[in-house]
């Protein structure tokens, strides 16, 4: 898992180097095989590791009118499964990532690093094109 989570946070800073030597070196298709390749390796190491599911309950702990909305019989769902729900579960639903920037400080200094990273790494992004074409005089043409 930190290897997953890692991905997100140290992307943005080693994509462009590793994208510019892999660019240099080889062909410019290159790079989304090697994304490619490291998604390959992410699933691999993850997938064995992380739960499939959560484990189901049983339909009574979630509330006895779904206990007995099947003839009687016990089923193992929601009320969102039936199609039921209420303006409250939505509010609750759309109200709960505000309330962890609010009360996790760790998850408000992850949204700000990722803010930031996103904030210098895409201009520069948009930067290269207008180097490329006026400074050293390549078309886009002649990246592919």
């Amino acid at each position: 898992m930190v290897m997953f989570t890692a991905t997100g946070f140290v992307g943005p800073s080693v994509g462009p180097v590793v994208g510019g030597f892999i660019n240099q070196y080889t062909w410019w298709r290159w790079t989304f095989y090697v994304l490619i390749i490291w998604f390959a390796i992410d699933l691999v190491l993850i997938a064995p590791a992380g739960p499939g599911d959560v484990p189901p309950r049983a339909a009574a702990e979630l509330s006895p009118e779904a206990a007995q909305g099947h003839g009687g019989r016990k089923v193992d769902c929601a009320h969102r499964e039936h199609g039921q729900v209420d303006l409250a579960d939505i509010v609750t639903a759309m109200r709960r990532p505000f309330e962890l920037l609010v009360f996790e400080p760790m998850c408000l200094n992850l949204c700000i690093l990722s803010a930031l990273l996103l904030r210098i790494v895409y201009p520069v992004f948009g930067a290269f094109g207008v180097v490329f074409t006026g400074n050293y005089g390549l078309s886009s043409r002649s990246w592919a």
